[in-house]
């Protein structure tokens, strides 16, 4: 069983300066279909660079019944481009 603590340790030191395609690759390949981003829809740039790493990744969007029309307009939009 993988220890999650030291996992994010030592790729908190590995990757301390690595842009972020190259991380959220990392992520893809260490956690394989487990892998999935979230997303608030503020802005839908980590759920794309994660889509680049990792086509077809989940993005989990919490739907409160609570979001501006624009923010489910945002995430519809992201959902048909990815």
């Amino acid at each position: 069983m993988v220890d999650l603590e030291k996992l994010a340790e030592r790729a908190g030191r590995e990757l301390e300066e690595a842009p972020a395609p190259e991380i959220l690759r990392w992520a893809a390949e260490t956690f394989g279909r487990k892998f999935c981003v979230t997303s608030s829809m503020e802005d839908a740039v980590v759920a794309h660079l994660a889509s680049r790493a990792f086509p077809g990744v989940d993005v989990v969007f919490l739907d409160t019944g609570y979001h501006f029309e624009e923010t489910i307009g945002t995430r519809d939009a992201v959902a048909a481009v990815m």
